[in-house]
């Protein structure tokens, strides 16, 4: 019956989504630093990845003006448009983990 196996198969899908959250994680920073603007290389070094919490990951920038680069700002008359680079780089990375994530809850309980 299947109530009798939910808790097996609730076992063994949570490692299974960590693994998958874990390498969005890093995918997600390694893309971030490829698309984050070069001046002095403090932004893209500022980028990490690390885990909060059981299946919550956090990349960040922290470069004092990281928010800047990525949102963009105006001061007066000028302008200066985001960049994106870690929200483009979540969207990109996320694709192939909801790929991942399908294909192991497809064979999970088997």
């Amino acid at each position: 019956m299947l109530h009798n196996r939910l808790p097996a198969m609730a076992a063994q899908a949570v490692p299974m989504i960590e693994a998958a959250l874990s390498k969005t994680a890093f995918e997600t920073e390694r893309l971030a630093k490829s698309a984050a603007p070069i001046d002095t290389g403090n932004l893209r070094n500022s980028i990490e990845t690390r885990p909060v919490m059981p299946l919550t990951w956090r990349v960040t920038a922290n470069a004092d003006y990281s928010l800047f680069v990525e949102m963009g700002w105006q001061q007066g008359t000028n302008r200066h448009a985001g960049t994106f680079f870690l929200a483009n780089s979540l969207k990109r990375s996320w694709a192939s983990t909801t790929r991942v994530l399908g294909d192991a809850f497809g064979g999970l309980g088997r």
